[in-house]
């Protein structure tokens, strides 16, 4: 069973301006950053308890070959994801979205 992803305003906005990076610096990997974190939303909604826990509810899933994480939380019925950063990151950019 596969659960809706809900992506959270503030992970909108780390996705967009991750896109515009890779479109600005590396034009022909912005499709390929596009499809490694959809391969990593799909990987989340069908096992969400298979990525690493890195806090109380909070789970973190790495893309292949991109330095990024996708932090999200279970919900009974849905995944939300808080946060879609580069791994170099303060970890307090999304420990602060947990609340």
């Amino acid at each position: 069973m596969t659960l809706p992803i809900i992506i959270a305003p503030a992970a909108e906005a780390d996705l967009l301006e991750a896109i515009i990076w890779y479109e600005s610096n590396h034009p022909d990997l912005s499709f390929d950053f596009r499809l490694s974190l959809d391969a990593a939303l799909d990987h989340i909604a069908r096992y969400p308890e298979a990525c690493a826990l890195v806090a109380p509810a909070v789970r973190r899933a790495l893309l292949r070959r991109f330095p990024h994480a996708v932090y999200y939380r279970r919900q009974k019925t849905t995944i939300e994801v808080i946060a879609i950063l580069h791994t170099h990151r303060n970890p307090r950019v999304w420990q602060k979205r947990r609340q």
